[in-house]
């Protein structure tokens, strides 16, 4: 399948990668270019920048358009995951959330939990002069209105780029007052920094294990300094809260397309090979979507050339379905040894094989029809 994954963390790109060794055909999209950097480093195709409504649209449907949006971006990215989801809900792109697993954090007198910004600066203003936010730099100018910088000292710990150094100084950070460094952190680490800065209380999202959460737990507890933990934003329905392998497995039962292929013996008689058509073209119109005639012998495609044709188109499921009546020698060997042959060399692509039709009740009343059309009753 052709993907979009919004993935600008290292779980994010985890997942695309993930994606990728299935057989997917993924793009990478970030908001900063080092997230890009960051991705195609891992080999992953990337693109950067902020996108809106319009943009995301035109990126989901030029080329060859996208089949569905994958959005692993933060937890607390909630524009973003409202806007993609829309973009894709007008477009009739199926949408899927990829939420990283909280960590499990009890309760402590030192822990203090926020529903939101605005109640995190309040509650930190509680606890202390000296505050350490690492809450990244998109909700600084919110925290700088909130909290009376005359009476409380912010640092601020925040990527080292060019871009967000720039935005804490035009929020007037002194140089002191920034922590421009790359994660992850070790406990040890957090601990030193809080230390060295004589930092009163700390400010922290329940960014889950990747995010280092549970190191600053650690660290707080560790000094006996108060943690105030804005809580993540309500998690929607649709999102998926399992393993790597869980959610690729989802996406790929509910939303891969399966490409058919019904197989016959095949005939040196043309006219012969000509009824497969017919009943391809008559299944197609029943399933509502292509279904590809194959043959055994005397014909072409093969089944080897057909099943290679819908790789090379991108297929990752194949399903064959054998139009033979009985389990014959073809359907209990030939057949397998072809398909056997065919996984060994594409084992990212899931083929399966379907029951012959066998003594089916339909295959009695199409008999039943056939005697008494020759006996005219």
């Amino acid at each position: 399948m052709r993907l979009l994954v919004l993935a600008g963390t290292e779980d994010g790109r985890e997942l695309a990668d993930a994606f990728k060794q299935r057989g997917h055909d993924v793009l990478v999209s970030t908001l900063t270019a080092y997230g890009a950097d960051l991705a195609q480093e891992q080999g992953l195709n990337a693109r950067s920048g902020a996108m809106d409504a319009e943009s995301l649209t035109e990126l989901l449907k030029a080329g060859s358009s996208v089949e569905a949006l994958v959005d692993a971006t933060h937890p607390y990215a909630v524009r973003v995951k409202v806007m993609a989801k829309k973009v894709c809900d007008d477009l009739g792109i199926p949408y899927l959330r990829w939420e990283r697993s909280p960590l499990e954090i009890a309760d402590h007198p030192l822990i203090h939990w926020a529903k939101d910004l605005s109640s995190a600066a309040q509650i930190a203003a509680e606890q202390g002069q000296r505050i350490l936010l690492t809450t990244g730099s998109n909700g600084l100018a919110e925290w700088v209105s909130l909290l009376d910088r005359n009476n409380k000292l912010l640092y601020i710990r925040v990527l080292p780029t060019s871009e967000v150094l720039k935005r804490c100084e035009e929020l007037g950070f002194k140089p002191y007052q920034i922590i421009a460094a790359q994660g992850p952190f070790s406990q040890a680490w957090d601990e030193a920094m809080i230390k060295q800065l004589k930092i009163e209380v700390v400010v922290a999202k329940e960014s889950g294990k990747v995010g280092g959460t549970f190191e600053k737990v650690q660290a707080c507890l560790s000094l006996n300094i108060p943690l105030v933990i804005i809580k993540r934003p309500v998690v929607e329905k649709d999102s998926q809260n399992t393993t790597v392998a869980q959610f690729i497995k989802h996406m790929e039962d509910n939303y891969m397309k399966s490409e058919i292929i019904i197989l016959g013996h095949g005939s040196r008689r043309a006219e012969a090979n000509q009824g497969l058509l017919e009943v391809a073209e008559k299944v197609s119109r029943l399933m509502g979507q292509p279904v590809t005639p194959a043959y055994m012998a005397h014909d072409h495609p093969s089944l080897p050339e057909a099943v290679e044709a819908k790789i090379q188109g991108g297929a990752l499921r194949i399903v064959v379905m054998p139009l033979f009546l009985f389990r014959g020698i073809h359907v209990t060997v030939d057949i397998h040894e072809e398909l056997r042959e065919i996984r060994e060399q594409n084992p990212k692509v899931e083929i399966i094989f379907t029951k012959e039709l066998g003594a089916d009740d339909g295959i009695a009343n199409l008999a039943s029809l056939r005697i008494k059309e020759a006996l005219g009753i």
